[in-house]
């Protein structure tokens, strides 16, 4: 089997390390490109990598300081074999894979000339979202109605507001839905983008209109369409783009055009693509991992969050700017300045729930012991949420 991967590194006495994401929820198995500190990028680099199925782990060595982002092709082989190193041109944006596009009615997406209104995103003072998905912490499997319910009441005996899922499997619009009814939440609904494209990912959106006739509409403040979809190589701007005109097109037919559509993104890449994004968004949004710079040390992430999300802001002006993803992890490798511990997440997302608490869903709430070894594994924080 061969699968693309976007990965971002930091190079430290050579040795490139690698941070693995959770671009994709369901099959577990893609990383993400993460920013480091401005000016730092200059060059990129595609690295196919042969290795071993039954190896734990692939290590990636190169010798030049200045790179920092690169994209990584994983062949499984019997025999590992040295990896294959092309320098690129200089970054702008990771190369989309080749993907189908949205249907020929959305290959043309309309500008949103009036956007939609965010009257039903409220905030709690500075607590709004946090982000959820009905997996089990240990091994990733579906969770069951009944510790959803008691997982979504944790999450509003904290204080927040919103709940923000990924996409639809593992039963989430009715799980999830039905918790969050109960406890008194609001939900950001997920269209999830996988590696097999835009093309696959459709169905959902009839699934969620479905879901919502049936007198759920209330309960939703956003639909997010992909999830870092474009850095992780799963489509190009522009097909996201069209993909995002119809789905509002689809929540309009159903009466709901009220409701904002959007995408998240890393900040570079949403900037790289603000041309063909800003018209069809109602809202401009990215995912703000503070982490993943390198630079930012705990106490400062919520000024980090904050700058970050005022250049989102910028990107599309006169659309509401929000931070979808942003956490601390309470172990694993630290990051140059970053330090993974539980008292550095506890001051990070203290000082991210003060500084832009109102405009940011946080990240996330159970450790995901299902994800490869490493600092990935450790974002859970609910318990370090102070009321």
């Amino acid at each position: 089997m061969k699968s693309t991967l976007v990965v971002l590194g930091s190079l430290v006495g050579g040795a490139l390390s690698l941070h693995a994401r959770h671009a994709d929820f369901h099959q577990k198995k893609d990383l993400i490109p993460r920013e480091l500190a401005p000016g730092c990028c200059k060059k990129v680099v595609t690295v196919t990598v042969y290795e071993d199925e039954a190896a734990p782990t692939t290590t990636v060595s190169l010798t030049s300081t200045e790179v920092n982002v690169i994209s990584v092709t994983a062949v499984a082989v019997s025999t590992p074999v040295a990896p294959v190193v092309n320098a690129q041109a200089p970054y702008s944006a990771p190369a989309p894979a080749p993907s189908a596009a949205a249907p020929s009615s959305a290959a043309a997406p309309a500008a949103s000339s009036a956007p939609a209104s965010t009257g039903g995103i409220v905030a709690n003072g500075q607590k709004w979202g946090f982000t959820y998905t009905p997996y089990s912490t240990a091994d990733g499997s579906c969770l069951s109605a009944g510790q959803v319910l008691s997982d979504l009441t944790t999450i509003k005996g904290k204080g927040f507001t919103t709940v923000r899922v990924y996409g639809t499997d593992c039963d989430t619009l009715d799980t999830v839905g039905a918790a969050a009814r109960t406890v008194g939440l609001k939900l950001i609904l997920g269209v999830f983008i996988k590696a097999d494209g835009i093309a696959a990912a459709q169905s959902q959106i009839p699934q969620i209109v479905t879901w919502g006739n049936a007198g759920n509409w209330d309960l939703v403040v956003m639909l997010v369409v992909g999830n870092e979809a474009i850095s992780s190589g799963f489509c190009d701007g522009p097909s996201l783009a069209a993909f995002v005109s119809s789905a509002k097109s689809a929540l309009t037919a159903a009466g709901q055009g009220s409701i904002p559509v959007t995408t998240t993104e890393v900040v570079s890449v949403l900037g790289a693509n603000k041309g063909v994004l800003c018209p069809v968004v109602d809202i401009v949004a990215a995912n703000i991992e503070t982490f993943f710079d390198g630079s930012v040390i705990a106490a400062n992430a919520g000024d980090f969050a904050k700058s970050q999300l005022d250049q989102v802001s910028g990107f599309c002006p006169g659309k509401t700017a929000y931070n979808l993803e942003s956490g601390w992890p309470m172990g694993g490798p630290s990051n140059g300045a970053s330090v993974a511990s539980p008292e550095a997440q506890n001051a990070a997302i203290a000082d991210i729930i003060n500084k832009v608490g109102d405009k940011t869903v946080i990240f996330s709430f159970g450790n995901d012991m299902w994800k490869p070894a490493g600092v990935d594994q450790n974002f859970g924080c609910i318990e370090n949420i102070v009321m």
